[in-house]
């Protein structure tokens, strides 16, 4: 299932670097109630049994101090894994329509939008972290280009949602 929702935040692009783990804790509370138990990685990977299920991406028009949009856009396997060693929602809830699935995941993620335009990331950070399937993992992060940028142990992730590691 692929939804995408725009968004329109009254809140300056600063503000705006932790909402994308926030939506991604919102799209896997939204998948429990089907019988998953939906893991996160940062920043914005859903994962099932350590398998990936699904993710969200976003997109930003903006100026310095004003966010024009957001384009919110989440994915999940329903019917059959996209990758070979994905996880998929049949797995767990073997009838779920795919519109059913659709519907729960925009729930989730207009709740999380919500809370997060009303509390910031502070209301997300502990669900956000104890569901973190990185941490006490050794992580390499790298850049868009395939380089190495850090490396370490993910130790969970700060109130503006970067990762933390011990290096």
């Amino acid at each position: 299932a692929y939804v995408s929702v725009v968004l329109r935040p009254p809140l300056a692009p600063a503000q705006l670097a932790p909402l994308s783990l926030a939506l991604a804790l919102g799209a896997a509370r939204s998948l429990e109630p089907l019988g998953l138990d939906v893991a996160l990685k940062w920043p914005n990977d859903l994962e099932c049994a350590g398998r990936k299920l699904g993710g969200l991406l976003l997109e930003m028009a903006a100026e310095a101090d004003r966010t024009e949009w957001v384009i919110a856009g989440c994915g999940v396997n329903v019917a059959a894994p996209g990758f070979p060693g994905s996880a998929w929602v049949r797995e767990a809830a073997p009838d779920a329509p795919v519109a059913d699935v659709a519907a729960a995941l925009l729930d989730g993620v207009a709740a999380a939008y919500r809370a997060f335009v009303e509390g910031g990331f502070s209301a997300f950070q502990e669900a956000y972290e104890a569901r973190a399937s990185l941490t006490g993992r050794e992580v390499a992060v790298r850049d868009a280009a395939g380089g190495l940028r850090a490396e370490g142990v993910a130790r969970g992730v700060a109130d503006d949602g970067a990762l933390l590691l011990e290096r």
